[in-house]
């Protein structure tokens, strides 16, 4: 019996041509260049509820950015900057060292992350994680033949859940990002 369970897993994994879910979810993510990502994103912390949607961009490792109606969060070089559309205002802080938001997770970041096992179901691969410094944990859910991620969740207790649905994902000039105009915008600095 054993045999023949060694012999399902590596007839699966040379069916789907790779034999590491979570690298292959890396190599996408690195090896694609620029991308953008249609997202819906919903959260929930000690009853209240969050949830929008809009796009990922992928530039380069340490540079990304997430934009909706109402904001665009911007993660460059261990800064973080939030623009408030709505509020007319631009929040400049520092990245918390060690720091793992979902963005990170998608992005690719991984040094902190501790992939499980992956598991095969119906049409994708479902990748168990744990960030053991954060005492939070989570799924990547990706297509086999790509890596490319459908859905992320991120969990650090029963009142606390972060999930994101992957539409698309394209290749993305990183020469042409959407410009916001910052006439009159208030800008708050709070690094030190």
């Amino acid at each position: 019996m054993k045999k023949m369970m060694v012999l399902a897993v590596l007839f699966i994994n040379s069916a789907f041509g790779f034999s590491d879910p979570y690298q292959t979810f890396l190599k996408f993510i690195n090896e694609s260049g620029s991308l953008k990502m249609s997202l819906e994103f919903y959260q929930i912390q000690y009853g209240d509820h969050f949830d929008t949607a809009g796009d990922f961009y992928y530039l380069r490792d340490q540079y990304y950015f997430f934009d909706d109606a109402a904001q665009r969060i911007i993660f460059q070089d261990g800064e973080i900057s939030t623009i408030s559309k709505i509020n007319k205002q631009i929040i400049l802080d520092n990245i918390i060292p060690g720091e793992v938001t979902i963005f990170d997770i998608l992005s690719g970041k991984n040094e902190l992350i501790v992939p499980r096992v992956a598991i095969l179901e119906k049409e994708y691969y479902k990748i168990p994680f744990t960030i053991p410094s954060w005492e939070l944990s989570g799924m990547i859910r990706v297509l086999p033949t790509s890596g490319r991620p459908l859905e992320i969740k991120l969990s650090s207790g029963p009142d606390q859940e972060t999930r994101i649905k992957i539409n698309s994902a394209e290749p993305w000039d990183s020469n042409s990002i959407p410009e916001i105009d910052l006439t009159g915008f208030e800008k708050i600095d709070l690094r030190e």
